[in-house]
């Protein structure tokens, strides 16, 4: 067996805006030299995660995703489809993979991972972002409350306290 294979591989959900500098922020701690890397990004044609660079080495996957459905009740029937058609190639790509974990920072292309993931007995770690002051996102409570997550973290205490499954160990930032 080779080195590299030896070394556990971590499946980084990655995406956009403020997710994306928290997600490079919390990869820092990472040791390349310990893990691998793989990255699954979100593809939806409002959705540019596939020119981000990425923190660390590893191979990049597009995952369709639900898109918005404010203020337009047509778009839940269009959202289920997509998250059915994103959690075909999520579990396509976990079984391939093989990842021994699944890391994700708040983003919805979580959600169709961690399902696939918890199917094919992979471990998920969902971050809420840091700017969930008061309440879970609606990626988070869904996680949540499927229990989709091995270990949920939130970045402020206050949601620890309203959310006994999850665990406050500091701000990402």
């Amino acid at each position: 067996m080779n080195a590299d294979a030896e070394r556990p591989l971590i499946l980084v959900v990655l995406s956009g805006g403020g997710w994306y500098r928290e997600t490079r922020r919390l990869l820092e701690v990472c040791d390349p030299r310990r893990v691998r890397v793989a990255y699954a990004y979100g593809t939806h044609r409002h959705h540019g995660c596939a020119e981000l660079p990425t923190p660390l080495p590893g191979e990049c996957h597009p995952i369709h995703y639900l898109g918005r459905a404010h203020g337009q009740p047509w778009r839940y029937l269009v959202n289920l489809l997509w998250l059915g058609r994103g959690f075909v190639e999520a579990y396509q790509l976990i079984r391939r993979l093989r990842p021994d974990a699944v890391l994700a920072l708040g983003t919805a292309v979580a959600v169709p991972l961690f399902g696939a993931a918890r199917l094919l007995r992979v471990r998920c770690v969902f971050v809420e972002t840091l700017t969930r002051v008061r309440r879970l996102s609606r990626t988070g409570h869904l996680i949540y409350r499927l229990r989709l997550a091995d270990r949920f973290y939130v970045q402020w205490p206050k949601l620890a306290k309203l959310y006994p499954a999850c665990r406050f160990v500091g701000s990402v930032l």
